[in-house]
C-alpha cells in the first residue's frame, strides 16, 4: 500500500481501509454489492427500463484477515452516499440463440465519501488519516450484448460487463471517487417464480481487475452474488429479504509482487427488502443490508432506494 494513502470508490460503496489489512486495493471494488436483488434474471419485453438508485453505506468498524477488529485501529468511520442511474434497452423483435437481446449502460451521477481513522503505528506515534471526496460522473459500466431467456417459471440473463472509472485517480489524496482501474465482469442473473406471489432472484459476477496505473496495485479476482426473495402481501406491495455474499478469489499484487498475506477479503449481508409497484411501469424498492462475517474489510450497513421506469 502507498503508506497511509487510501481511496474510496463511491460506486462500489466499498467501505474502505483496514490499514495494511484491506482486501483488494483499500477494500475497494468496482462492482457495488447488493444492487441486483430484484428481477436479476428477468429481461422485460422490449424498449427501455431505467433504474435510479440512491444509496448509503456507513461503517464504524473494520476487520483483519481473521475477522477480528485490529487492535491498532480506533475511531474508524467511513460513509459513502451515491446517486446512480442504469439504462437498459431490449431490442424489439431481435433474437439470438433463442434469447432476447439487451444493451445496458450506466453511470455514477454523484458520490460523496468521508473517511477517518486513528492508527497506532508504535507506542509513541498514532497516525490520524482523514479524507473526503465528492463529485459527478466518476464511474460507469457498459454491457453491449446481454442475452435473456424466458421460461415458464425460471428466467435467465447472461452477458459481459465492462466497469470503468470516468475520472482520474489522484494518489496524493487520502480518498478518491475513482478506483483508477477497469474490470471485466461476466454477469449471470436468474429469477424464479415458484408459486403465485413469490419471487426469488440472484445475480452472480466475477470481477477480473486491471492494475491501477497510478499505484501499481492490482486487486485480486473477486466473486459477488446478490440475492433477494419476497412475496406479495397486498396489491402492489411485496416484502422479503435481500443481501449479498462477497469473496475474493485471488491475492492482491503490488508492482508484480504478491501483497503479504494476499489481502483476500470476504463479507456477507442480509436484511429486509420492501417493494411497491405504483403502476405497471413504475415501482420503488427499499433495502437495508447489515453486514457480518467480514475479513480484511470494513463491516457496516447499506441502505438503498431504487426507482424503476419502463417504457
Amino acid at each position: 500500500m502507498d503508506g497511509f494513502r487510501w481511496h474510496a470508490f463511491a460506486a462500489g460503496l466499498a467501505g474502505a481501509f483496514a490499514l495494511g489489512a484491506s482486501a483488494t486495493e483499500n477494500a475497494n471494488s468496482n462492482k457495488p454489492p447488493g444492487v441486483d436483488t430484484v428481477a436479476a434474471g428477468l429481461m422485460h419485453d422490449g424498449g427501455w427500463r431505467i433504474t435510479t438508485t440512491v444509496s448509503q453505506y456507513v461503517a464504524d468498524e473494520n476487520r483483519d484477515g481473521s475477522g477480528s477488529k485490529p487492535g491498532n485501529v480506533s475511531d474508524f468511520y467511513f460513509r459513502a452516499q451515491v446517486l446512480s442511474i442504469r439504462f437498459q434497452y431490449v431490442w424489439p423483435d431481435v433474437k439470438w440463440l433463442g434469447a432476447s437481446v439487451e444493451t445496458r449502460f450506466g453511470h455514477l451521477l454523484y458520490g460523496d465519501v468521508k473517511f477517518r481513522a486513528d492508527v497506532r503505528v508504535n507506542p509513541n506515534f498514532t497516525a490520524r488519516p482523514r479524507g473526503s471526496d465528492h463529485g459527478a460522473l466518476s464511474a460507469g459500466f457498459a454491457g453491449p450484448v446481454m442475452l435473456g431467456w424466458k421460461g415458464e417459471t425460471v428466467h435467465q440473463v447472461f452477458g459481459p460487463l465492462l466497469l470503468y472509472p470516468t475520472r482520474s485517480f489522484d494518489k496524493s489524496q487520502t480518498t478518491n471517487l475513482s478506483t483508477g482501474y477497469r474490470s471485466f465482469v461476466p454477469f449471470y442473473g436468474i429469477t424464479w417464480f415458484p408459486s403465485e406471489g413469490w419471487e426469488a432472484s440472484a445475480a452472480a459476477t466475477i470481477l477480473f481487475n486491471q492494475a491501477n496505473s497510478a499505484t501499481g496495485y492490482r486487486s485480486g479476482r473477486e466473486a459477488l452474488v446478490d440475492f433477494g426473495a419476497d412475496k406479495v402481501v397486498m396489491p402492489g406491495l411485496r416484502v422479503g429479504l435481500s443481501g449479498y455474499a462477497y469473496k475474493q478469489l485471488k491475492d492482491d499484487v503490488l508492482n508484480g509482487v504478491t501483497v503479504a498475506g494476499g489481502n483476500r477479503g470476504q463479507v456477507f449481508a442480509l436484511g429486509p427488502q420492501v417493494r411497491y409497484r405504483v403502476s405497471k411501469y413504475f415501482g420503488i424498492t427499499f433495502k437495508w443490508q447489515p453486514e457480518f462475517k467480514a475479513e480484511n474489510r470494513p463491516v457496516g450497513n447499506r441502505a438503498f432506494i431504487q426507482f424503476f421506469n419502463e417504457f
